[in-house]
């Protein structure tokens, strides 16, 4: 507004929502004979079912209903997909993709944005490259421990592989 001018005032309005947890659970069941060798079961489960817990919280987060789970990123309504380039093959992910997709996110979010990928992408990414003159750069990088860099990095924002990622060529194949 103009210096001076008078303005119409607003007032926020709040909406009052209610997060209710849910329970994670699992059952392992076991014969006699098998309980016989306590020691040997306590460590396979306290192995596997952390694992398995923590497979189904991600699952959900990728792919959750919003009914007794959290509404997965690939089912929610603020879901941006970048469609395919103009004859670009089936079940691949080009440069023009990773791009559109960077380009897509808001500034503000791009900080904390991570890219999520399932193993079948894995090849085509790392042969991926910015072009340069008649050269290139590439866009995926490995993890490299040594420089506190514990994921490997697409356009430098941490690469995470997930089983709940799409095959390659379904949505949500590699999702930022």
């Amino acid at each position: 507004e103009g210096e001076a001018d008078s303005i119409t005032p607003t007032k926020p309005k709040f909406e009052a929502i209610n997060l209710k947890l849910s329970k994670v659970t699992a059952a392992w069941y076991a014969t006699d004979e098998i309980l016989a060798d306590a020691p040997l079961m306590q460590s396979i489960v306290s192995r596997i079912v952390p694992k398995e817990l923590a497979f189904k919280v991600d699952d959900a987060l990728v792919r959750g209903t919003g009914a007794g789970q959290p509404l997965g990123f690939l089912n929610a309504p603020a879901l941006v997909s970048v469609a395919a380039e103009t004859g670009q093959s089936a079940d691949t992910i080009v440069w023009e993709n990773v791009k559109k997709m960077y380009a897509r996110m808001p500034a503000y979010n791009r900080r904390n944005a991570v890219f999520v990928a399932n193993d079948e992408c894995l090849e085509q990414l790392m042969g991926m490259e910015m072009k340069i003159g008649t050269g290139g750069v590439a866009v995926w990088l490995p993890a490299n421990p040594a420089l506190n860099q514990p994921y490997d990095t697409l356009l430098g924002k941490p690469l995470v592989y997930a089983e709940q990622a799409s095959a390659l060529g379904d949505k949500g194949d590699l999702s930022f």
